[in-house]
C-alpha cells in the first residue's frame, strides 16, 4: 500500500500548491493538470488489482509506482521550498516527471491487459 499512500500524498501536494493562499508558483497549467489524471489511473489500478496480492510482478510494479511518485513529490516540494526561500519565481518544467509517471502508467496498463 506504499504506492497508494505515495499517490495520495502527491495529489494532496498538487492541490495545496494550486490552491495556496499566500504564494503562487510558476507551473505549467497543462503539465500540472495532466498529473491528476495519471494519479487517478494509478490509484484505480492499485484498488482494482488488490486481488493479485502476493503476485511478484504486481509487487514490483507497485514498488516502481511508489518510487516514481516519491521522486516526483520530492522534485515539486523542493521547487516550492526554493521559490519561497529565494523570494523569486522561476518556471518548473515537469516534462521529465510526467514522462516517468506515464512510463509506470503504461506498465500498469500492460499488467491489466495480461
Amino acid at each position: 500500500m506504499a504506492a497508494y499512500a505515495a499517490l495520495d500524498s502527491l495529489m494532496n501536494t498538487l492541490d495545496n500548491i494550486q490552491n495556496h493562499l499566500i504564494h503562487s508558483f510558476s507551473l505549467d497549467k497543462k503539465q500540472i493538470q495532466s498529473l491528476p489524471k495519471i494519479i487517478d489511473f494509478l490509484l484505480d489500478f492499485i484498488e482494482s488489482y488488490n486481488s493479485h496480492r502476493g503476485s511478484k510482478s504486481k509487487e514490483v510494479l507497485e514498488s516502481q509506482i511508489a518510487s516514481t511518485v516519491h521522486t516526483a513529490e520530492d522534485v515539486i516540494e523542493s521547487y516550492v521550498v526554493d521559490q519561497i526561500l529565494a523570494g523569486e519565481t522561476y518556471f518548473l518544467d515537469l516534462e521529465r516527471m510526467i514522462k516517468d509517471m506515464k512510463s509506470v502508467q503504461k506498465k500498469a496498463m500492460q499488467f491489466k491487459d495480461r
